[in-house]
């Protein structure tokens, strides 16, 4: 199925790892928030503060370089316009 192309940009929540650990904030649930001068994801639940999710990845440290249209990744993203079924 062609899709077509539609150029989209989105920030994600992000700040040092010295002000993610002072707050209290509460990530809203797949809220996603980058440590930025670790390069470390948490993902939020809805329910516990940053300082209590876990990083996510099995390394704990997620680098993502935009892609391109022949870049495939083993987890994620993942963009589908086609059928749920």
């Amino acid at each position: 199925m062609n899709c077509g192309s539609t150029s989209v940009k989105f920030l994600l929540r992000r700040d040092t790892l010295a002000v993610w650990t002072a707050s209290t904030v509460i990530l809203a649930l797949g809220e996603p928030s980058v440590v930025t001068d670790t390069g470390q994801m948490k993902i939020g639940d809805g329910i516990h503060t940053w300082n209590n999710l876990p990083y996510v990845g099995p390394s704990a440290s997620i680098i993502f370089d935009g892609g391109g249209p022949s870049q495939t990744y083993s987890q994620g993203p993942v963009l589908d316009c086609g059928s749920i079924f």
